[in-house]
């Protein structure tokens, strides 16, 4: 086929094991914490050790799994990247966007299954790119889960919901229509967004009949549009929220991770979103937020 080419462990705890001070302090609390456990659990974490996972894996620690299976590895080579709005296959594919990104950052593609192809291409074309990092340095969410399992002693699925505070689920997406002014991101009342309820720390506030609040910011903020499932007199703090970001002219990005509401409200918000600009930026073409 062608394709286009051109909670066991607390929060501050969780910091200090991915990032590298206080080590031993933490690995200490862990083997206490394994010892709680029993030993068929540590044994089977031990067993993790001596015979890891393979660099390239169809599962996702957090995620779980797909047909089409999931990229997770640490490899730090630059994959070449082109997005457009047309499926790479087309004889007419326009690339709108290029980036030049870490091959551990990116755990989905759909052109590109990892069943399929088993270790993603050095260059690819796609309609979007599906990606995982960490905060606060901004680490592929692989290369922070390896440094968090070698910290303590922890891992799999106990280390991803150690974690999940710190993790992004983001997709960046093209448009052949100028992002910064895109009536998808602006405020307007329909079935969708509900109605008009308010403000929300300088947001506009939408609620509609299910629940779901829908909150937009003024054009040019980093903060764009978050979307949450749950109103908030009903807040749940391990829940995610969808933000929206405007990367450039012709890129923007969806980003998952725990809702605003219950960790600090907007400010929370701007602090991660920034951190997820600082990072993609490196990486591809951004413009400058205001």
């Amino acid at each position: 086929m062608r394709r286009g080419i051109s909670g066991a462990l607390d929060l501050k705890a969780a910091h200090t094991a991915i990032f590298g001070s206080g080590l031993k302090a933490l690995a200490a609390h862990a083997r206490a914490y394994l010892g709680s456990l029993g030993m068929a659990f540590a044994a089977a974490i031990l067993l993790g050790f001596l015979f890891p996972r393979p660099a390239l894996s169809e599962w996702v620690p957090g995620l779980g799994d797909i047909p089409a299976g999931y990229y997770f590895t640490t490899d730090m080579e630059p994959v070449e990247v082109e997005l457009g709005r047309q499926l790479p296959t087309a004889p007419d594919f326009e690339p709108l966007v290029r980036l030049s990104i870490p091959r551990a950052y990116i755990f989905f593609t759909s052109e590109y299954p990892q069943r399929e192809f088993g270790r993603l291409p050095q260059r690819i074309a796609e309609r979007e790119l599906h990606i995982m990092l960490t905060y606060p340095e901004g680490l592929p969410y692989s290369v922070a889960m390896e440094n968090y399992e070698k910290a303590t002693g922890i891992c799999c699925r106990q280390a991803a919901d150690n974690i999940r505070d710190l993790r992004y689920i983001a997709q960046i997406a093209p448009t052949n229509v100028d992002a910064r002014t895109w009536p998808i991101l602006s405020p307007r009342p329909n079935w969708v967004y509900g109605e008009l309820v308010g403000e929300y720390q300088g947001l506009r506030f939408y609620k509609n009949k299910s629940g779901c609040s829908t909150y937009f910011g003024e054009q040019g903020d980093i903060l764009r549009k978050v979307q949450c499932t749950e109103p908030p007199e009903s807040l749940n703090s391990i829940y995610f929220c969808s933000y929206y970001t405007v990367l450039s002219k012709n890129a923007y990005a969806k980003i998952r991770f725990v809702d605003f509401r219950a960790h600090g409200g907007v400010a929370f918000a701007r602090d991660r979103i920034a951190l997820f600009r600082k990072t993609v930026c490196q990486f591809m073409t951004c413009d400058r937020a205001d």
